[in-house]
């Protein structure tokens, strides 16, 4: 919790969120993760890999990236100068 991770955990439903630095916490969701059935874990992994390919693929973060990429204004000559128009 609170890193940052927790949010994108959370949104995807990609595992349990534990509170950071507490061991205890921790320790309770690797038993819960521990305890799982061989299907409740190949469910688990379908479901990473289809969040995976869904949202975080290089194919998917590519194209991210350029939309990104494109609303920066235009550097002038390497040295941060901004284009003007």
């Amino acid at each position: 919790r609170d890193t940052g991770m927790d949010q994108i955990v959370e949104a995807h439903c990609l595992g349990r969120i534990v509170q950071y630095g507490d061991s205890a916490d921790l320790r309770e969701a690797l038993a819960e993760f521990a305890s799982w059935s061989p299907e409740a874990w190949e469910e688990f992994s379908r479901h990473a890999r289809g969040v995976y390919s869904a949202v975080f693929s290089w194919s998917v973060m590519k194209s991210r990236l350029q939309t990104l990429y494109s609303t920066l204004p235009a550097r002038v000559g390497g040295r941060g100068r901004l284009a003007t128009a």
